[in-house]
């Protein structure tokens, strides 16, 4: 017996593909905004940074910690949102 396909569920497909491609172009970005900010560690200024970054998300992996570090450098406190 085929499955029948009905306008909600196409649409529904459609949205989650929508929502696929909006993740895939995030993660891209996500990616170089990462590797750009590992090129910019050019100092033993810019590692104190980092490290001190660390010390104080030490609960967050390495990854995470260098985009904190990118996005707002005088971070104190992070907060997770779900979405």
């Amino acid at each position: 017996m085929a499955k029948q396909v009905t306008s909600s569920s196409l649409v529904r497909s459609c949205k989650y593909k929508w929502v696929i491609a909006i993740n895939k172009q995030k993660i891209e970005e996500l990616k170089n905004q990462y590797q750009q900010a590992l090129d910019s560690i050019n100092s033993e200024e810019d590692l104190k940074s980092l490290l001190d970054t660390a010390i104080k998300f030490n609960k967050y992996p390495f990854d995470n910690i260098v985009l904190i570090l990118n996005q707002n450098p005088d971070a104190e406190f992070l907060v997770t949102i779900d979405i």
